[in-house]
């Protein structure tokens, strides 16, 4: 076979060039059966399976022709001899043509189904629930970043302060530690929402700051790498501050110190319709729980824990 580019190949016939829903075939196909149903007087109802009239309708032709059941009429008329694919082909068309006409009678502009609401009528592109999902992803992700930037200036996790990380040294044999210094912060990693699902809202107050390589350090040899946040530090709930991270802690913090913000949305205080949970059932720090609870409520209906839920 040569190439065909992008055209389109028909599941029907397998021509190139059109697609089944204005293929010669099918239409021929629709057209002859109807020809043959009008002609034996078969009322065929194209919600139910074929067998209930192909049947009726070929015992019809037979006797035109005179022979007694639908394999002699194969053999002596093809051609008026109604097969279960040429049948198929027919109901397909009408199906299509009655929920064309169920449409128009309920206001129905398309028969698609949503990817994203699966809901008939509209697509992804006009869908209004993803439109307001998008618009909600980006609310949340814009107060996650305000309490983000509020996290680090108040624990001192800024640029210039030093964390203690180890890695496996393959001479020795063991794990070395070494300090390195915090040149950013990541914010495309903070708050990550996922607007093309119906459920990827992420609320999670933990989720925002402990998923994922949020900090930009510089090794001594002066490698970036992104990495995770220590938890040896006071400014969050108790919920990953009992779960120890070996590789990384912090031992130099930077108070009153300030972050980088390219990169950062928490600008926009966008209003968020559901509430903001945390895993832990309460902040180490209680001033800071109470100064992030203010930011969360500035926007958000509710900040609750899921400890006890």
């Amino acid at each position: 076979m040569g190439w065909t580019g992008r055209r389109n190949q028909c599941q029907v016939c397998g021509q190139y060039g059109h697609n089944r829903r204005s293929c010669p075939t099918l239409k021929e196909a629709h057209a002859t059966i109807q020809a043959r149903l009008e002609k034996y007087g078969i009322e065929a109802d194209p919600s139910r399976p074929v067998y209930t009239w192909v049947a009726a309708l070929n015992e019809m032709a037979a006797n035109s022709h005179g022979v007694k059941d639908s394999d002699e009429l194969y053999d002596v008329a093809p051609d008026d001899w109604t097969g279960s694919h040429r049948a198929w082909l027919w109901q397909e068309v009408e199906q299509r043509e009655a929920q064309k006409r169920w449409n128009k009678e309920n206001g129905v502009k398309s028969n698609r189904r949503c990817g994203f609401c699966g809901e008939r009528g509209h697509n992804r592109r006009s869908c209004e629930k993803l439109q307001k999902h998008k618009r909600d992803c980006r609310a949340m992700k814009a107060l996650a970043h305000r309490v983000a930037r509020h996290t680090f200036e108040k624990s001192g996790i800024v640029p210039g302060a030093l964390v203690q990380y180890r890695h496996w040294d393959y001479n020795t044999r063991e794990y070395v530690n070494h300090i390195g210094f915090i040149q950013g912060i990541n914010w495309s990693q903070i708050g990550e929402q996922d607007e093309e699902i119906d459920h990827g809202l992420e609320r999670g107050l933990e989720s925002w700051i402990f998923r994922g390589n949020i900090l930009q350090m510089r090794k001594p040899n002066g490698e970036v790498s992104n990495v995770q946040m220590p938890r040896n530090f006071e400014q969050q709930t108790e919920y990953y501050h009992g779960m120890t991270n070996e590789n990384y802690s912090l031992v130099g913090p930077v108070h009153g110190g300030s972050v980088n913000l390219d990169g950062y949305e928490g600008d926009n205080k966008f209003p968020v319709e559901k509430a903001v949970h945390t895993w832990g059932e309460k902040f180490l720090d209680k001033k800071f729980g109470r100064e992030v609870k203010k930011i969360v409520l500035e926007v958000a209906p509710e900040l609750r824990s899921l400890a006890n839920c």
